[in-house]
């Protein structure tokens, strides 16, 4: 019921829950707790959550993750958590990125395949897969997670891309991949359910994602027919400086900073600053209003704008209606 409560009455009477981080693949997995959904079994499980949701009058949505460099950690609250690799002897399983440039004390990915990019298509097909077992368990939205450091940002980031083929280099090689992901996850939910797309606008690293890369990556968004860009930054290198500036619509205090994973899970949400949640009460609504309630009389685009993150301002709708 922790989802379910959130969409009952005067808990919220949200009108989008969505269920985060869930991987694609089991080689997809940030930790061995994680939840997945790349098989029916797993699907029809999903389903008793949706229902639940959609009973209560609220949409259900899931994002879709591939964790890259970031895979095969302990759990957040067991020794170094997402700072503690686990290894293939301790119960991990080995994990890949563009580049064979590890994550802060993780293991080094394996660099993906050059020859025959059998590791890049395998990403497209778990995708693929994941969202259409996504439909089968009643998820009514989908995001694709291409943000906050996991694979699909990894390509998307000259920081962790180091390639010199078709997916590495210049902007639009780094951003094949993730558009790929885009138009397979695109193709495979119906035309009448929404997809999103999570996406970085700094990386907050000289050398990093700029603005204005971010900005052509969302015009290539729409054009593969997403519906909503969901905008955060950071967490691509685990780096003390990798943080918002002082000051300005990016001001934060040092007890609020992070270096690129979460130090202790148990923290209080208020010190994560570079993970926050959507304003949901001002997205896709679904049945009557609640009583005492006013519809919202906003336009789509505003509504897609209040889901910025963040010191990083102004997402909005890009895609097809």
């Amino acid at each position: 019921m922790h989802y379910g409560a959130r969409a009952v009455g005067a808990v919220g009477a949200v009108g989008l829950i969505t269920v985060e981080a869930s991987a694609v693949g089991p080689l997809h997995r940030t930790t061995s707790a994680d939840l997945g959904i790349w098989n029916e079994e797993q699907a029809a499980a999903h389903r008793r959550l949706t229902s639940c949701i959609r009973e209560r009058g609220t949409v259900p949505g899931i994002q879709l993750q591939a964790a890259g460099r970031k895979g095969s950690h302990q759990l957040p609250w067991v020794g170094a958590g997402q700072n503690g690799p686990v290894s293939a002897a301790d119960g991990g399983w080995p994990t890949f990125g563009p580049s064979a440039v590890p994550f802060g004390d993780l293991n080094v990915p394996r660099e993906a395949d050059h020859a025959d990019h059998a590791d890049i298509d395998e990403i497209v097909e778990a995708f693929t897969r994941a969202t259409r077992m996504a439909h089968l368990a009643g998820y009514q939205v989908v995001e694709i997670q291409a943000a906050h450091g996991y694979l699909l940002h990894e390509f998307l980031s000259p920081l962790s891309n180091h390639r010199t083929d078709e997916y590495g280099g210049s902007p639009h090689n780094r951003m094949r991949l993730a558009l790929r992901v885009a138009r397979a996850v695109r193709a495979a939910f119906p035309a009448d359910k929404a997809v999103f797309v999570r996406i970085t606008t700094t990386d907050w690293v000289e050398g990093g994602i700029s603005v204005d890369e971010a900005v052509m990556f969302a015009k290539e968004l729409a054009a593969v027919g997403i519906d909503l860009i969901d905008v955060t930054s950071g967490l691509v290198v685990r780096d003390e400086a990798a943080r918002p500036p002082r000051g300005g619509t990016g001001s934060t205090s040092s007890s609020r900073r992070r270096s690129g994973t979460r130090r202790d899970s148990r923290s209080p949400r208020s010190d994560r600053s570079t993970i926050c949640r959507w304003p949901v009460t001002r997205s896709v609504r679904s049945g009557p209003v609640p009583p005492g309630r006013q519809p919202a009389r906003r336009s789509t685009q505003h509504a897609a704008r209040s889901f910025s993150h963040g010191p990083v301002r102004g997402s909005g709708r890009v895609g097809r209606r």
